[in-house]
Protein backbone atom coordinates (compact mmCIF):
# COMPACT_ATOMS: atom_id res chain seq x y z
CA UNK A 1 0.00 0.00 0.00
CA UNK A 2 1.50 3.15 -1.24
CA UNK A 3 1.60 6.50 1.63
CA UNK A 4 -0.66 8.40 -0.78
CA UNK A 5 -3.61 5.30 -0.20
CA UNK A 6 -2.74 4.95 3.34
CA UNK A 7 -3.38 8.26 4.08
CA UNK A 8 -6.63 8.38 2.10
CA UNK A 9 -7.39 5.25 4.29
CA UNK A 10 -6.66 7.02 7.82
CA UNK A 11 -9.19 10.32 6.46
CA UNK A 12 -11.43 8.20 5.14
CA UNK A 13 -11.63 9.94 1.49
CA UNK A 14 -11.46 6.78 -0.63
CA UNK A 15 -14.26 6.52 -3.19
CA UNK A 16 -14.58 2.73 -2.31
CA UNK A 17 -14.76 2.02 1.34
CA UNK A 18 -11.58 -0.61 2.31
CA UNK A 19 -9.84 -1.98 5.22
CA UNK A 20 -6.40 -2.57 6.08
CA UNK A 21 -5.43 -5.98 5.21
CA UNK A 22 -3.70 -8.02 8.41
CA UNK A 23 -0.82 -8.38 5.82
CA UNK A 24 -0.03 -4.90 5.52
CA UNK A 25 0.05 -4.95 9.33
CA UNK A 26 2.36 -7.45 9.58
CA UNK A 27 4.34 -6.36 7.38
CA UNK A 28 4.90 -2.61 8.87
CA UNK A 29 5.19 -4.78 12.40
CA UNK A 30 8.43 -6.63 10.80
CA UNK A 31 9.80 -3.45 9.28
CA UNK A 32 9.40 -1.90 12.69
CA UNK A 33 10.66 -5.12 14.65
CA UNK A 34 7.92 -5.07 16.93
CA UNK A 35 5.97 -8.01 18.25
CA UNK A 36 2.16 -8.65 19.22
CA UNK A 37 2.23 -7.68 22.86
CA UNK A 38 4.17 -4.39 21.81
CA UNK A 39 1.70 -3.61 19.02
CA UNK A 40 -1.35 -4.22 21.04
CA UNK A 41 -0.33 -1.30 23.84
CA UNK A 42 0.81 1.26 21.47
CA UNK A 43 -0.71 4.64 22.02
CA UNK A 44 -1.19 7.27 19.16
CA UNK A 45 -0.25 10.69 19.95
CA UNK A 46 -3.46 12.50 19.87
CA UNK A 47 -1.15 15.48 17.68
CA UNK A 48 0.03 12.98 15.33
CA UNK A 49 -3.32 11.57 14.47
CA UNK A 50 -4.73 14.99 14.29
CA UNK A 51 -1.66 16.00 11.41
CA UNK A 52 -2.94 12.55 9.47
CA UNK A 53 -6.32 13.36 9.90
CA UNK A 54 -6.72 16.92 8.88
CA UNK A 55 -5.52 17.51 5.29
CA UNK A 56 -2.68 20.32 5.32
CA UNK A 57 -4.71 22.80 2.98
CA UNK A 58 -6.75 23.79 6.25
CA UNK A 59 -3.71 25.66 7.36
CA UNK A 60 -2.00 26.34 3.99
CA UNK A 61 -5.45 27.79 2.24
CA UNK A 62 -5.07 31.75 3.72
CA UNK A 63 -1.18 31.95 3.08
CA UNK A 64 -1.11 30.41 -0.49
CA UNK A 65 -0.87 33.69 -3.23
CA UNK A 66 -1.76 33.32 -7.33
CA UNK A 67 0.39 30.82 -8.58
CA UNK A 68 -0.06 32.33 -12.06
CA UNK A 69 3.25 34.07 -13.34
CA UNK A 70 1.50 36.62 -15.44
CA UNK A 71 -0.98 37.51 -12.35
CA UNK A 72 -0.69 41.02 -10.98
CA UNK A 73 -1.33 39.18 -7.80
CA UNK A 74 1.32 36.62 -8.34
CA UNK A 75 1.87 34.86 -4.56
CA UNK A 76 -0.43 37.26 -2.90
CA UNK A 77 -3.27 36.24 -1.20
CA UNK A 78 -5.35 38.87 -1.75
CA UNK A 79 -7.31 37.87 -4.91
CA UNK A 80 -7.74 34.17 -3.90
CA UNK A 81 -11.57 33.06 -3.16
CA UNK A 82 -12.96 30.05 -2.77
CA UNK A 83 -15.60 28.63 -5.18
CA UNK A 84 -17.62 26.55 -3.24
CA UNK A 85 -16.56 23.30 -4.28
CA UNK A 86 -14.99 21.14 -1.33
CA UNK A 87 -13.95 18.28 -2.81
CA UNK A 88 -13.97 16.80 -5.98
CA UNK A 89 -11.91 13.43 -7.26
CA UNK A 90 -11.06 13.01 -10.47
CA UNK A 91 -11.60 9.96 -13.08
CA UNK A 92 -7.64 9.08 -12.66
CA UNK A 93 -8.98 8.64 -8.90
CA UNK A 94 -6.82 12.18 -7.47
CA UNK A 95 -8.64 13.72 -4.66
CA UNK A 96 -8.94 17.48 -4.65
CA UNK A 97 -10.50 19.47 -1.73
CA UNK A 98 -10.68 23.29 -0.63
CA UNK A 99 -11.22 24.95 -4.68
CA UNK A 100 -10.08 28.21 -4.89
CA UNK A 101 -10.45 30.72 -7.65
CA UNK A 102 -7.77 34.44 -8.65
CA UNK A 103 -10.26 36.85 -9.23
CA UNK A 104 -7.24 38.58 -10.76
CA UNK A 105 -6.32 35.74 -13.34
CA UNK A 106 -9.08 33.92 -13.40
CA UNK A 107 -7.16 30.90 -12.65
CA UNK A 108 -8.51 28.43 -10.57
CA UNK A 109 -6.70 26.07 -7.67
CA UNK A 110 -7.21 23.08 -5.52
CA UNK A 111 -5.47 21.37 -2.82
CA UNK A 112 -4.27 17.48 -3.50
CA UNK A 113 -3.87 15.26 -0.57
CA UNK A 114 -0.77 16.01 0.33
CA UNK A 115 -1.83 19.46 1.15
CA UNK A 116 -0.23 21.15 -2.07
CA UNK A 117 -2.20 24.02 -4.12
CA UNK A 118 -2.49 22.27 -8.04
CA UNK A 119 -3.59 24.93 -10.48
CA UNK A 120 -6.97 22.87 -12.30
CA UNK A 121 -6.93 24.14 -15.91
CA UNK A 122 -3.77 24.15 -17.69
CA UNK A 123 -3.27 27.72 -18.11
CA UNK A 124 -0.03 28.10 -16.00
CA UNK A 125 0.98 25.02 -18.21
CA UNK A 126 -0.17 26.66 -21.10
CA UNK A 127 1.22 29.98 -20.58
CA UNK A 128 4.86 28.36 -20.18
CA UNK A 129 4.45 26.11 -23.58
CA UNK A 130 3.14 29.44 -25.45
CA UNK A 131 6.27 31.15 -23.98
CA UNK A 132 8.46 28.81 -25.27
CA UNK A 133 6.91 28.10 -28.88
CA UNK A 134 6.77 31.98 -29.35
CA UNK A 135 10.80 31.73 -28.21
CA UNK A 136 11.25 29.18 -31.26
CA UNK A 137 8.81 30.25 -33.94
CA UNK A 138 9.41 33.81 -35.28
CA UNK A 139 7.01 35.64 -37.35
CA UNK A 140 3.79 34.86 -35.19
CA UNK A 141 1.25 37.17 -35.33
CA UNK A 142 -1.26 35.79 -33.31
CA UNK A 143 -1.49 33.27 -30.78
CA UNK A 144 -4.27 30.78 -33.28
CA UNK A 145 -1.06 30.52 -35.58
CA UNK A 146 0.50 28.28 -33.20
CA UNK A 147 0.54 24.76 -33.53
CA UNK A 148 -0.88 22.47 -31.27
CA UNK A 149 1.49 20.78 -29.18
CA UNK A 150 1.38 16.81 -28.79
CA UNK A 151 1.31 17.28 -24.87
CA UNK A 152 -2.27 18.87 -24.90
CA UNK A 153 -5.51 17.78 -26.46
CA UNK A 154 -7.30 19.80 -28.72
CA UNK A 155 -10.22 21.46 -25.78
CA UNK A 156 -7.43 21.91 -23.40
CA UNK A 157 -5.30 23.61 -26.11
CA UNK A 158 -8.39 25.89 -27.45
CA UNK A 159 -9.11 26.75 -24.15
CA UNK A 160 -5.41 28.06 -23.31
CA UNK A 161 -5.53 29.98 -26.78
CA UNK A 162 -8.68 32.15 -26.16
CA UNK A 163 -7.61 32.60 -22.15
CA UNK A 164 -4.65 34.51 -23.32
CA UNK A 165 -6.02 36.02 -26.28
CA UNK A 166 -8.28 37.96 -24.63
CA UNK A 167 -5.35 39.31 -21.99
CA UNK A 168 -2.93 41.26 -22.52
CA UNK A 169 0.01 38.42 -22.00
CA UNK A 170 1.50 37.97 -25.56
CA UNK A 171 0.39 40.94 -26.91
CA UNK A 172 -3.02 42.88 -27.12
CA UNK A 173 -6.01 41.65 -26.42
CA UNK A 174 -9.06 40.68 -28.76
CA UNK A 175 -11.40 43.01 -29.34
CA UNK A 176 -15.11 41.43 -28.30
CA UNK A 177 -18.41 42.19 -28.28
CA UNK A 178 -19.58 44.13 -25.16
CA UNK A 179 -23.24 43.35 -25.86
CA UNK A 180 -22.81 39.91 -25.57
CA UNK A 181 -20.04 39.77 -23.35
CA UNK A 182 -22.73 41.59 -21.15
CA UNK A 183 -25.50 38.91 -21.89
CA UNK A 184 -22.98 36.15 -21.66
CA UNK A 185 -22.32 37.55 -18.15
CA UNK A 186 -26.18 38.39 -17.21
CA UNK A 187 -26.56 34.79 -18.02
CA UNK A 188 -24.54 33.50 -15.47
CA UNK A 189 -25.83 35.60 -12.90
CA UNK A 190 -29.16 33.99 -12.68
CA UNK A 191 -27.72 30.92 -12.29
CA UNK A 192 -27.91 29.38 -16.07
CA UNK A 193 -26.62 26.52 -17.55
CA UNK A 194 -23.53 26.93 -19.31
CA UNK A 195 -24.38 24.58 -21.67
CA UNK A 196 -27.09 26.36 -22.81
CA UNK A 197 -25.19 29.27 -23.59
CA UNK A 198 -22.79 27.25 -25.54
CA UNK A 199 -26.37 26.57 -27.42
CA UNK A 200 -27.14 30.08 -28.71
CA UNK A 201 -26.89 30.90 -32.60
CA UNK A 202 -25.13 33.85 -32.30
CA UNK A 203 -21.80 31.66 -32.01
CA UNK A 204 -19.40 31.36 -35.23
CA UNK A 205 -17.72 28.74 -33.80
CA UNK A 206 -16.78 26.22 -30.57
CA UNK A 207 -13.40 28.86 -30.56
CA UNK A 208 -15.62 31.64 -31.17
CA UNK A 209 -17.93 30.86 -27.41
CA UNK A 210 -14.02 30.17 -25.85
CA UNK A 211 -13.17 33.20 -26.35
CA UNK A 212 -15.89 34.17 -24.12
CA UNK A 213 -16.10 31.84 -21.99
CA UNK A 214 -12.68 32.46 -20.97
CA UNK A 215 -12.78 36.29 -20.36
CA UNK A 216 -11.97 37.43 -16.53
CA UNK A 217 -15.60 39.14 -16.47
CA UNK A 218 -16.71 35.81 -17.53
CA UNK A 219 -14.68 33.81 -15.37
CA UNK A 220 -15.30 35.93 -12.44
CA UNK A 221 -18.72 35.89 -12.76
CA UNK A 222 -18.63 32.05 -12.55
CA UNK A 223 -16.96 31.96 -9.16
CA UNK A 224 -18.92 35.18 -7.73
CA UNK A 225 -22.82 33.80 -9.25
CA UNK A 226 -24.92 32.82 -6.32
CA UNK A 227 -26.19 29.44 -7.14
CA UNK A 228 -29.40 28.01 -5.60
CA UNK A 229 -29.26 25.50 -3.20
CA UNK A 230 -29.63 21.90 -4.89
CA UNK A 231 -33.08 20.97 -4.05
CA UNK A 232 -32.99 17.59 -1.85
CA UNK A 233 -34.77 15.13 -4.26
CA UNK A 234 -36.86 12.22 -2.46
CA UNK A 235 -35.77 9.27 -4.69
CA UNK A 236 -38.45 6.81 -4.03
CA UNK A 237 -41.10 9.45 -4.31
CA UNK A 238 -39.91 10.35 -8.11
CA UNK A 239 -39.24 6.32 -8.61
CA UNK A 240 -43.29 6.19 -8.11
CA UNK A 241 -43.95 8.67 -10.13
CA UNK A 242 -41.39 7.70 -13.32
CA UNK A 243 -43.58 3.83 -12.78
CA UNK A 244 -46.98 5.54 -12.72
CA UNK A 245 -45.92 8.08 -16.33
CA UNK A 246 -44.56 4.34 -17.96
CA UNK A 247 -47.66 2.88 -17.11
CA UNK A 248 -49.72 6.10 -18.65
CA UNK A 249 -47.71 6.18 -21.75
CA UNK A 250 -47.72 2.55 -22.52
CA UNK A 251 -51.81 2.36 -22.04
CA UNK A 252 -51.92 5.60 -24.16
CA UNK A 253 -49.29 4.56 -26.67
CA UNK A 254 -47.33 7.71 -26.05
CA UNK A 255 -43.38 7.27 -26.91
CA UNK A 256 -41.49 6.50 -23.83
CA UNK A 257 -37.72 8.15 -23.19
CA UNK A 258 -35.69 9.20 -21.11
CA UNK A 259 -35.75 13.04 -22.25
CA UNK A 260 -39.81 12.80 -22.34
CA UNK A 261 -40.09 11.35 -18.75
CA UNK A 262 -37.45 14.16 -17.39
CA UNK A 263 -39.81 16.79 -18.92
CA UNK A 264 -42.51 15.60 -17.19
CA UNK A 265 -41.42 15.10 -13.59
CA UNK A 266 -38.96 18.19 -14.13
CA UNK A 267 -36.01 16.16 -13.31
CA UNK A 268 -32.78 16.71 -15.85
CA UNK A 269 -32.07 13.15 -18.06
CA UNK A 270 -28.41 13.08 -16.15
CA UNK A 271 -29.88 13.13 -12.60
CA UNK A 272 -32.33 10.49 -14.16
CA UNK A 273 -29.26 8.42 -15.16
CA UNK A 274 -27.75 9.04 -11.84
CA UNK A 275 -30.57 7.52 -10.01
CA UNK A 276 -30.26 4.29 -12.51
CA UNK A 277 -33.57 4.66 -13.43
CA UNK A 278 -32.55 4.67 -17.13
CA UNK A 279 -32.48 0.90 -16.93
CA UNK A 280 -36.30 0.33 -16.13
CA UNK A 281 -37.30 3.08 -18.53
CA UNK A 282 -35.46 0.90 -21.47
CA UNK A 283 -37.17 -1.82 -20.09
CA UNK A 284 -40.68 0.08 -20.59
CA UNK A 285 -39.72 1.10 -24.09
CA UNK A 286 -38.74 -2.65 -25.13
CA UNK A 287 -41.77 -3.66 -24.29
CA UNK A 288 -43.64 -0.78 -25.75
CA UNK A 289 -42.17 -1.58 -29.05
CA UNK A 290 -42.89 -5.39 -28.23
CA UNK A 291 -46.72 -4.45 -27.78
CA UNK A 292 -46.13 -2.25 -30.78
CA UNK A 293 -44.72 -4.88 -33.18
CA UNK A 294 -47.35 -7.24 -31.86
CA UNK A 295 -50.75 -4.58 -32.88
CA UNK A 296 -48.97 -4.29 -35.96
CA UNK A 297 -48.54 -7.93 -37.05
CA UNK A 298 -52.21 -8.44 -35.76
CA UNK A 299 -53.16 -5.75 -38.76
CA UNK A 300 -51.03 -6.55 -41.49
CA UNK A 301 -52.08 -10.13 -40.82
CA UNK A 302 -56.43 -8.91 -41.13
CA UNK A 303 -55.19 -6.99 -44.19
CA UNK A 304 -53.65 -10.13 -45.86
CA UNK A 305 -56.47 -11.66 -45.24
CA UNK A 306 -58.98 -9.30 -46.39
CA UNK A 307 -57.16 -9.30 -49.96
CA UNK A 308 -57.48 -12.99 -49.92
CA UNK A 309 -60.96 -12.53 -49.23
CA UNK A 310 -61.67 -9.43 -52.04
CA UNK A 311 -59.40 -11.88 -54.45
CA UNK A 312 -60.78 -14.95 -54.53
CA UNK A 313 -61.83 -15.02 -58.09
CA UNK A 314 -58.32 -13.52 -59.07
CA UNK A 315 -54.78 -15.15 -59.60
CA UNK A 316 -52.79 -13.63 -56.41
CA UNK A 317 -49.09 -12.76 -56.75
CA UNK A 318 -46.68 -11.99 -54.13
CA UNK A 319 -46.07 -8.56 -55.15
CA UNK A 320 -49.45 -7.78 -55.19
CA UNK A 321 -50.13 -8.86 -51.69
CA UNK A 322 -47.34 -6.72 -50.00
CA UNK A 323 -48.16 -3.80 -52.02
CA UNK A 324 -51.62 -3.70 -50.42
CA UNK A 325 -50.43 -4.65 -47.34
CA UNK A 326 -48.06 -1.49 -47.62
CA UNK A 327 -44.43 -3.29 -46.52
CA UNK A 328 -41.89 -4.85 -48.77
CA UNK A 329 -40.98 -8.50 -48.38
CA UNK A 330 -37.55 -8.01 -46.69
CA UNK A 331 -38.23 -5.41 -44.37
CA UNK A 332 -41.25 -7.81 -43.04
CA UNK A 333 -38.57 -10.47 -42.48
CA UNK A 334 -36.77 -8.20 -40.79
CA UNK A 335 -39.48 -7.01 -38.15
CA UNK A 336 -41.94 -9.77 -38.37
CA UNK A 337 -40.26 -13.14 -40.46
CA UNK A 338 -43.83 -15.14 -38.90
CA UNK A 339 -45.91 -13.03 -40.91
CA UNK A 340 -44.03 -13.34 -44.29
CA UNK A 341 -44.51 -16.92 -43.25
CA UNK A 342 -47.96 -16.22 -42.85
CA UNK A 343 -48.79 -15.44 -46.20
CA UNK A 344 -46.12 -17.99 -48.00
CA UNK A 345 -48.91 -20.51 -46.18
CA UNK A 346 -51.95 -18.84 -47.05
CA UNK A 347 -50.82 -18.24 -50.65
CA UNK A 348 -49.79 -22.23 -50.77
CA UNK A 349 -53.25 -23.14 -49.34
CA UNK A 350 -55.14 -20.56 -52.22
CA UNK A 351 -53.23 -21.73 -55.04
CA UNK A 352 -54.63 -25.20 -54.21
CA UNK A 353 -58.26 -24.20 -53.76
Amino acid sequence: MTTGRSLQLARDTLQKKRTVHIRTLLDVMLLCNIDYEYFGKLVVPYDFEHSIRVSKNQNTLKNTGCMAPWCAFFQKTESIVPTGTKTKRHSDGSLFRNYVACTACGCRFAFNIEGNMVEQDWFIRGYNTLKNLLNEQGGIKTLQEIRRPANFNRDRWWGVIAYFSSRPVFGDPEKLDEGLMAAFVQYININANMNNVYKWKCWNSYRHYLQYRYHFEVMNALVFSKRKVPVRHNIKTYEEEVISLCSRLLDSDQDISVEKISTLINVSSNTLRAWGFQHYIKGMKDEQRRSRLKKRKKQLIEKVDLYFRQNANHRILSKDIYQSIGISQTYLNVIAPDVNEYIRKKKLQFSRI
